[in-house]
């Protein structure tokens, strides 16, 4: 079961807010871990949080029923079953009465607003957690679902987005409305904490001895993630480094899974590379690491990224979305695509004397901290869904 050990200041003086929160599934990604983080917020600082999602099912689901978050599953099979779907949502909404419907993601925000003329007038939020991102890498469908997004965007009451870059883009991105608002996803500093007891056992599980060095990249296998950049510069590192091992923890579709494997195999990387489909053990992974690689070519707000920084893990991220803004004097940052500058930033981190590691470690826990708290990422929330639901 997945922990849910998320504290919460005593509550502010805003009035207390009801918001069913609507997302496709509950698998495990950086969209699904930050709808169950603010439900189990909002629910511990007094407010009510519901979920619904199309399809209940997945390793989260286990996270929102220990923290009693009442969720609601929506059914779906396959394509044809949306109708059902947002019929069902529709009926739900007017039975729970909300203050506000949150959407998270494309498809749950194109969802929302279609309902919106039988939802009685309760607003409709929409949360955004992309950036620039390169449609062209993507199927037919995920452009579809983002053209009708931005197309019905002046729908939403109000369009969250979970990163400056994003919001600053809004325009580029095709949306169209009077009330964007920027929030940051908020980090469970009491979950995701420097853990020697967790590295060892989790590196023991993975088969590195104590004298290898773990360069990891948590992160489904997915077009903006770019795996094949961070395949590359381990190919280089390896052959710099005898004692170096690598680590790429995420799921993704079998094919595009495969297609990787086969290039760090191409690339000689055969035994040097662990691949890890799911692990529910995120606390042991950032501890594992010696370096937490961000390879991305398109991010809003990186989670993993935010996540490995709480657990003090020092960082090589590419300069997408707000990573420039996470990581501060925390870490390094290196262009997108680019094998080589990563293998060279991954390199000077791993030959820093242990002194400057301890320093990096504690910048990089101290960044997220003190600028992105759950608590602030609730005071946003209520405050953005307070403001709508007076309209």
């Amino acid at each position: 079961m997945l922990p849910c050990s998320i504290a919460m200041p005593e509550p502010g003086k805003s009035a207390r807010v009801r918001v069913l929160l609507v997302i496709p599934t509950l698998e495990i990604g950086g969209a699904e871990q930050q709808l169950s983080t603010l439900a189990i917020a909002l629910s511990a600082a007094g407010h009510s949080a519901e979920v619904a999602a199309f399809r209940a099912r997945g390793p989260l689901l286990d996270r929102l029923s220990a923290a009693r978050i009442p969720v609601h599953d929506l059914g779906k099979g396959g394509t044809w079953t949306i109708a059902l779907v947002a019929a069902r949502l529709a009926r739900l909404i007017r039975q729970l009465r909300p203050d506000a419907v949150y959407g998270f993601l494309p498809t749950s925000n194109v969802v929302t607003a279609v309902l919106k003329p039988w939802l009685r007038g309760t607003p409709v939020v929409w949360g955004v957690r992309s950036s620039r991102m390169d449609l062209s890498r993507y199927g037919t469908s995920a452009r579809i679902v983002a053209r009708l997004q931005s197309v019905l965007s002046p729908a939403a009451d109000a369009i969250v987005f979970n990163s400056d870059d994003a919001f600053r883009s809004a325009g580029e991105q095709g949306f169209r409305n009077a009330r964007l608002v920027s929030i940051p996803n908020g980090i469970d500093t009491h979950r995701f904490v420097p853990d020697a007891r967790s590295r060892t056992e989790t590196r023991a599980a993975w088969g590195i001895r104590d004298e290898h060095l773990l360069v990891g990249l948590v992160a489904r296998v997915d077009p903006a993630k770019d795996h094949e950049t961070f395949i590359a510069a381990a190919a280089r590192l390896a052959a710099q480094w005898s004692g170096v091992r690598f680590v790429c923890v995420g799921g993704g579709a079998a094919g595009d899974v495969a297609h990787v494997q086969e290039r760090a195999r191409g690339l000689g990387l055969d035994g040097l590379v662990r691949w890890v489909p799911e692990y529910r053990d995120m606390l042991g992974a950032y501890n594992a690491l010696d370096v937490l690689v961000l390879s991305s070519r398109s991010e809003a707000f990186p989670n993993a990224l935010a996540e490995g920084m709480a657990c003090a893990v020092p960082c090589v991220a590419t300069d997408v979305g707000d990573v420039r803004r996470l990581l501060g004097d925390a870490g390094v940052v290196v262009p997108p695509g680019d094998p080589a500058a990563i293998a060279e930033a991954v390199s000077s981190v791993l030959a820093l004397p242990p002194e400057h590691v301890a320093q990096l470690r504690d910048r990089a826990r101290m960044r997220i901290e003190q600028h992105f708290s759950i608590r602030a990422l609730v005071e946003r929330t209520v405050a953005t869904i307070g403001a709508v639901s007076k309209r």
